[in-house]
């Protein structure tokens, strides 16, 4: 759901050096220069009508969003205008201080774009492949590309190379969300950002990302993963990642994992998506999320064709009441119309809401229920105890559950809305409609039935307005389910360190600590053990005549010995710590006539 984004995430973004992006070709490639190609400053931010870049710009995108150590991925580059020109390329790890030194892409071809780019772009030939070095770790990463006047970077995960044996922990990476904002090309899923206000409903996975679009990358995970880092006295919290496109064309990828997660914003799910999570959760799995307005817009791919190696993504944003009641396999609007996905998040957006006004609005706490769940263990907190406004952590989109108000001023979910049995709602914080919020219930065209206008599957008959509800709950399938609700809630981890750490770090410990080992491929528990049978009657062995005989004496047995200290183990090698990956072989160019 497009909503304008709070200061602090624009600022992040905006830290995050972006660029527009252009064009590709097979190019000839020099081996690294002893100083780094000119770097552009941090390039002006692109407005719509030149999202596609300026004339020297360059721009790229991969042919995959995940690899794993050994495979290879390959990069389509080009140059925005009328000349070639060269690129200077290189790695980074997001959330890490760690970057690969960088090679020189010489004379890379300039190109142009077609009318309808946010479709059919790009279909430009492989400029440079990379083979992922078995040592790197997995990861969310950036191959930058720049030249004297711009950067552009394609952002992918390294998965790990056998899953689940580094960590049970698994981080989807929200490459669809990203992609619908992403207005390379004229158009994103959009008006705001679309040409002639018209958003489109195809977009090519396989173009470069323009202007803020990549903040789905930078404004949230890397924080996490700094965080995750410096856990457990520096020793860290080991993660593995995948993109979340992953749990749509490999079914079974979760299948070494505890515990999902997921960061920030992730709207953006197709049904094969959501049946992997759901395959996680009826195994024993666990799922935590940091993030909000999950899961509220449904897709579908377009399987990859010449030219578009990622294929394109679809999305229809069509809510017809009649064809999401009478054929809901063909509704590609909300899913709350069709299969609520509060079912599985326990919260959803329909009952949340978007801060409109980012000078005025209100920022609110949230507000403790249950102080006694194990989530506040260590915080101190008490009943209706407020934290969260501080660090902003409820100030752009948040997701809500429906509910009544119990004895004690305690929150009991209606259920009305989709939402689990046995959910339990920690902590609340209403979101002011016309102070600066609002939310889906407010907006035009939701048909109203007996004056009512519909919601999912049902009416929201509870509390009216709009809410953030941080939510727990037992699945069905024996797995532990946490949702901070919220998209920008990873902000309190800035705060973690020094005498007071913000609450939320503390909180976010506490999910991890509980959730990261699950009862998945636990087996059955033995059946409870039943009185033994009697034995069967029989007649009683005859007694053996006369006394037994006097043993034969012998001497005593030794006393045993004293006990004296355990020999010193052998001295060893102290465990080293894991290195950063060394440098990375060149990576090969495209077949070329060009020379360096």
């Amino acid at each position: 759901m497009l909503r304008p984004k709070s200061t602090s995430l624009l600022i992040a973004s905006l830290l995050a050096a972006c660029g527009g992006g252009g064009g590709g070709d097979t190019v000839g490639m020099c081996p690294p220069s002893a100083t780094s190609a000119p770097m552009a400053g941090d390039p002006a931010p692109k407005e719509v009508s030149e999202n596609i870049g300026q004339p020297g710009d360059p721009a790229a995108y991969a042919d995959r969003d995940s690899v794993a150590p050994g495979e290879r991925i390959g990069f389509h580059v080009a140059v925005i205008g009328d000349d070639p020109a060269n690129v200077w390329f290189e790695f980074s790890r997001l959330g890490s201080s760690w970057q690969q030194d960088g090679w020189n892409l010489a004379n890379v071809a300039a190109r142009s774009v077609p009318d309808n780019g946010w479709e059919d772009c790009c279909n430009w030939p492989e400029t440079v492949s990379f083979q992922i070095p078995e040592n790197w770790k997995s990861g969310l990463y950036r191959a930058s590309f720049s030249t004297a006047d711009g950067i552009n970077e394609v952002y992918f995960v390294v998965r790990a190379k056998n899953p689940g044996s580094g960590s049970k922990i698994v981080v989807s990476v929200p490459m669809t969300t990203a992609q619908a904002y992403n207005a390379w090309g004229g158009k994103s899923v959009y008006e705001y950002n679309s040409s002639s206000d018209t958003k489109a409903e195809k977009l090519s996975m396989s173009r470069p990302f323009a202007g803020n679009s990549r903040d789905k990358y930078t404004a949230w995970m890397p924080k996490f993963i700094e965080w995750a880092q410096a856990q457990n006295e520096g020793e860290g919290i080991d993660l593995e990642f995948i993109a979340n496109t992953d749990l749509h064309h490999q079914p079974g990828i979760l299948e070494p994992y505890d515990l999902f997660v997921t960061v920030g914003h992730d709207e953006y799910w197709s049904a094969e998506m959501r049946q992997e999570l759901e395959r996680h959760l009826e195994a024993g799995g666990n799922a935590a999320f940091f993030s909000g307005n999950n899961m509220w817009w449904k897709i579908r791919f377009e399987d990859p064709s010449a030219g578009l190696p990622r294929g394109r993504m679809l999305v229809d944003k069509s809510n017809d009441p009649v064809r999401a009641e009478n054929t809901p396999e063909l509704h590609q609007g909300n899913w709350f119309m069709t299969d609520p996905e509060v079912k599985l998040f326990g919260a959803g957006y329909a009952r949340g809401g978007w801060r409109e006004d980012f000078i005025g609005g209100d920022v609110p706490d949230f507000i403790v229920k249950r102080p006694g769940h194990w989530a506040f263990a260590g915080t101190g907190l008490a009943k209706d105890a407020g934290f969260g406004a501080g660090d902003e952590i409820i100030s752009f989109e948040s997701d809500g559950a429906d509910f009544t108000w119990g004895p004690g001023g305690v929150p009991v979910p209606t259920t009305t809305d989709g939402a689990p049995a046995g959910l339990e709602i920690l902590a609340t914080a209403q979101l002011q409609l016309g102070d600066g919020w609002s939310n889906y219930l407010d907006e035009a065209g939701i048909p109203e039935v007996d004056g009512r206008r519909r919601v999912g599957k049902s009416d929201y008959t509870g509390v009216p307005g709009a809410w953030t509800t941080m939510v727990a709950y037992e699945h069905s399938g024996g797995g532990e389910v946490f949702n901070a609700a919220t998209v920008d809630w990873v902000f309190a981890l800035f705060a973690c360190g020094g005498a007071t750490p913000a609450v939320e770090c503390r909180i976010t410990k506490n999910v991890i600590d509980r959730l990261k080992t699950s009862q998945k491929g636990a087996p059955a528990p033995a059946p409870e053990p039943g009185p033994a049978p009697a034995p069967e009657p029989g007649p009683a062995p005859a007694p053996e005549p006369g006394p037994a005989p006097a043993p034969e004496p012998g001497p005593a047995p030794a006393p045993a010995p004293e006990p004296g200290p355990a020999p010193a183990p052998e001295p060893g090698p102290a465990p080293k710590p894991d290195p950063e990956p060394g440098p990375a072989p060149a990576p090969t160019p495209a077949p070329s006539p060009a020379d360096c």
